[in-house]
């Protein structure tokens, strides 16, 4: 965490900045729908009716891979200016707010394209970064489709809600509970950390 400071009147910004060596091992994450319930509880977080409600297991799941060792990526098409509430609720949540990359609403198409967006993410962090994408979790057929075209494959793609399964891809019923017990405390310490 970088904080800025304008000396003039000491307003202040945070900034992130995450730095890593190729090969490091890491666990993607989309947050809406499949962190957080649906996809539209960020817009009643946003807006203060209430704080978005998690899956069960969804904190632990995401916590258990950071202790094991893993980079932890949050890949989101929330646009720019939401990202001081989503870590917000990721400290509510009680979730490290470690490397998030939503969308820039850029160059591109209002609404964003989302499925190129986050594909050309995940190309930037395999091809150019150097993470070794281990898991990816979404519950979209654009994080389907934005995975598999990014290179992350199906059997390591895994999807909660009601695609999961959908194209291949490794389904998560209900909620992290049973693939928290299964599959993530069973995941060995990564290998960056050995």
């Amino acid at each position: 965490q970088v904080r800025m400071v304008v000396e003039g009147d000491l307003s202040t910004v945070n900034g992130y900045v995450s730095v890593v060596e190729p090969g490091r091992q890491a666990v993607l994450f989309d947050i809406d729908g499949t962190l957080t319930i649906n996809d539209f509880e960020a817009y009643a977080d946003y807006v203060g009716v209430k704080t978005a409600a998690a899956y069960g297991y969804a904190t632990q799941t995401v916590n258990a891979y950071k202790a094991k060792g893993y980079q932890i990526i949050y890949l989101t098409a929330r646009p720019y200016w939401v990202a001081k509430d989503a870590r917000e609720w990721f400290d509510r949540q009680g979730l490290l707010a470690w490397h998030y990359r939503s969308n820039p609403y850029g160059d591109g198409p209002i609404p964003p394209n989302t499925q190129q967006h986050k594909t050309d993410y995940v190309k930037y962090l395999r091809n150019t970064v150097g993470l070794n994408i281990i898991r990816a979790y979404g519950n979209a057929t654009t994080d389907i489709a934005a995975y598999a075209d990014g290179g992350i494959p199906k059997a390591d793609t895994w999807i909660i809600g009601e695609n999961a399964g959908v194209d291949g891809t490794q389904a998560i019923t209900g909620d992290y509970t049973y693939h928290y017990s299964t599959v993530v405390v069973n995941t060995p310490q990564s290998a960056s950390c050995q």
